[in-house]
């Protein structure tokens, strides 16, 4: 995945689409899907199984092709991850029944979307602590890059990270941290991955400077970093204006 971009808005491209899915498999996203019975809408949560490019499909751990929901042409399905939320309409594929398509016979197979809405939260107060005490922080992606820096301000969706080194022409050929540490005051430590989603040379300050957008942070991490924002609006002015992350 070298191309695609994770800005709001819909994608159309059956290309993007099929990377975003694979992406989402492979950082085991949040998925539901909203399920009518008797004229009852409720959400039921997924698991996203398999994606099959050949046949346009992919898979989910779920049979959702009761009698009612079987009368719709299509349903729709949330996912989320970090800051980010995907929602889109999807149809039922026909069910082959083969299984030597190394598929569960549990799986439900569903045909890709013809777009995907990507939406980030908006509830989310970017704090700086550039000002404080250096928070400390490793990137290491699987391109064997491996960077020291600095946190300048940070939500529960992302982070402006500051490097003491120009690296935006290397960070340019990387979307993907596979392990972003962040050691917090206290020696706590928050590890997640993430998506660079922008980098620039600061050449009157000689630092590059790094934005990203976190894809895969577990519960307790997340209860540290919002520990820190909590800590970091408390202990500041009262009259400081606190950003919206977007």
């Amino acid at each position: 995945m070298s191309a695609l971009t994770l800005k709001e808005g819909n994608i159309f491209s059956t290309r993007e689409i099929l990377e975003l899915l694979n992406m989402a498999l492979l950082h085991k996203w949040n998925f539901s899907y909203l399920s009518i019975a008797k004229n009852h809408v409720s959400s039921k949560p997924i698991t996203l199984m398999s994606i099959d490019p050949a046949n346009g499909t992919f898979g989910i751990d779920s049979e959702i092709m009761n009698s009612n929901q079987a009368s719709h042409n299509s349903i729709l399905f949330r996912a989320q991850c970090g800051g980010m939320s995907i929602v889109f309409n999807a149809a039922p594929a026909t069910s082959t029944g083969d299984i030597t398509t190394n598929k569960s016979l549990l799986e439900c197979q569903i045909r890709l979307p013809d777009e995907i809405r990507i939406s980030q939260q908006r509830k989310a107060v970017r704090v700086d602590v550039s000002s404080g005490k250096t928070i400390p922080v490793i990137l290491c992606s699987s391109e064997n890059v491996r960077v020291q820096g600095a946190i300048i301000d940070i939500s529960k969706t992302g982070a402006k990270i500051q490097l003491g080194q120009e690296m935006a022409d290397k960070l340019s050929d990387i979307e993907y941290i596979d392990a972003l540490r962040i050691r917090l005051p206290g020696d706590d430590i928050i590890q997640c991955q993430a998506q660079i989603v922008g980098a620039a040379f600061d050449h009157d300050h000689d630092v590059t400077i790094v934005r990203c957008q976190f894809t895969d942070m577990k519960a307790h991490d997340l209860r540290l970093l919002n520990r820190l924002i909590n800590a970091t609006i408390e202990s500041s002015d009262p009259s400081t204006h606190f950003a919206i992350a977007s």
